[in-house]
């Protein structure tokens, strides 16, 4: 049987031919119906059974690996008439020694991840739904243990485009002047987009040719960052809007008194944020800390003072954790509980948007929960609720400027 895909994916292929050399990294990116999974699956059971590559194959999420990405693979091994040539288990396929072996990066509920380092060998990375890559430390992590010195090291990001406010868009395109869409190489990197129009038609049922076609004419919007994979300038159910950024130096130089906003964190950041306030109606904050206590060297109070904390500014804290705030009350903290009673977390995201906000342009966590910081939405209906996601140093900072809103008597605007 003939398999046929988009000329685009050409370049792709030739990687394994060992043309151009450069490239280490390949972001491929496409809406719906655009064969990404597809012609990934087929590259890397002919890189494993032709080149004798070893690969492995990721996902964030904690749905189990084995039950989303493999079965996607394992349906193209008759396509390719290998069912004689590799082994399929619960968690590799085989060839002569090499593998593909299927295992994903979150452990749990939380953010950790899990233990890589011990992976050694592999020499391709793939990372399918890699917008759910929660930042470019976590994919540096497994980036770095690729690092085979007999094969060639390469990393896959496979993806529906997200927000361009990700870590993937500002690092692989905003950061390296890359047009969304863009195919080719750049420097190590290799690009690949593609859409349903550029999938073999037949391959395609004519139901949903019909659906797309229809939703082109009636939602533009929806069809282009759907169906064609365009980046999304920003998420319609976000609880932040209109922040604007300003330099360190800026904040620095404001004139006006300085208070910090802590959230508690063992496995999720610990987050700490100043917030100056201009006594009209403009708050100026910046990111000192954003790190799990589980991964701190020494005792929170040190990693305050080493993040450039000071002792004698008021410090409210989450009020859910005593013991923390005892702990820094007995270093010398001017630590304090904030107000957490009913209804305070939408009364305070009330407030801080009725507001004029600013941040410092090195505050890339705070950046990074502005963006991403949602209302939850069920059955297309906003419950006016937040998810209980991006919002470790957003806590943090809603604390101390609703404690300011009553300690200042700031209006609501």
């Amino acid at each position: 049987m003939d398999i046929k895909f988009s000329k685009k994916y050409q370049n792709l292929f030739k990687l394994l031919r060992n043309e151009y050399k450069e490239v280490d990294t390949i972001v491929i990116t496409g809406g719906r119906s655009s064969a990404k999974s597809f012609v990934v699956a087929i590259f890397s059971l002919v890189g494993l059974v032709e080149y004798a590559w070893d690969i492995l194959y990721t996902r964030f999420t904690n749905v189990s690996i084995t039950d989303s990405v493999k079965p996607e693979v394992d349906g193209k091994i008759e396509l390719l008439n290998y069912q004689n040539k590799v082994v399929s288990t619960n968690t590799h396929i085989e060839h002569k020694g090499n593998r593909i072996a299927f295992k994903g990066i979150k452990t749990g509920s939380k953010q950790q991840t899990a233990n890589l380092k011990s992976l050694s060998g592999f020499n391709v990375f793939v990372v399918d739904e890699a917008e759910e890559l929660p930042d470019y430390e976590t994919f540096e992590k497994v980036f770095l243990s690729i690092r085979s010195n007999q094969k060639r090291n390469l990393t896959i990001l496979l993806l529906n485009p997200a927000s361009i406010h990700h870590w993937i868009y500002k690092y692989f395109f905003l950061g390296k002047r890359i047009k969304a869409g863009y195919n080719g190489v750049k420097d190590n990197v290799m690009y690949i987009h593609t859409s349903y129009l550029d999938v073999p038609q037949e391959y395609i049922a004519d139901n949903i040719k019909a659906y797309y076609k229809n939703l082109k004419i009636t939602n533009g919007k929806k069809y282009n960052e759907v169906v064609m994979g365009g980046w999304l300038d920003s998420k319609e159910n976000r609880i932040y809007k209109g922040f604007g950024m300003v330099t360190k130096e800026f904040y620095d130089g404001l004139p006006y008194p300085e208070y910090y906003g802590m959230d508690f964190g063992s496995t999720n950041p610990s987050s700490v944020v100043g917030v100056k306030f201009d006594g009209n109606d403009s708050f100026f904050s910046h990111e000192y800390l954003y790190k799990p206590i589980s991964q701190m060297t020494g005792t929170l109070a040190e990693n305050l003072i080493a993040a450039g904390v000071r002792k004698d500014l008021p410090l409210v804290c989450d009020s859910a954790d005593p013991t923390r705030i005892g702990e820094l009350l007995m270093a010398g903290f001017n630590a304090m509980p904030a107000n957490k009673g009913a209804g305070s977390v939408n009364q305070g995201i009330d407030f801080v948007n009725s507001m004029k906000n600013f941040y410092t342009e090195c505050s890339l966590n705070y950046e990074n929960e502005y963006e991403n910081y949602e209302w939850e939405v069920i059955n297309g209906m906003n419950l006016d609720r937040p998810i209980k996601k991006n919002d470790h140093i957003l806590d943090a900072d809603r604390y101390i400027k609703t404690f300011l809103q009553f300690y200042l008597g700031i209006n609501q605007k």
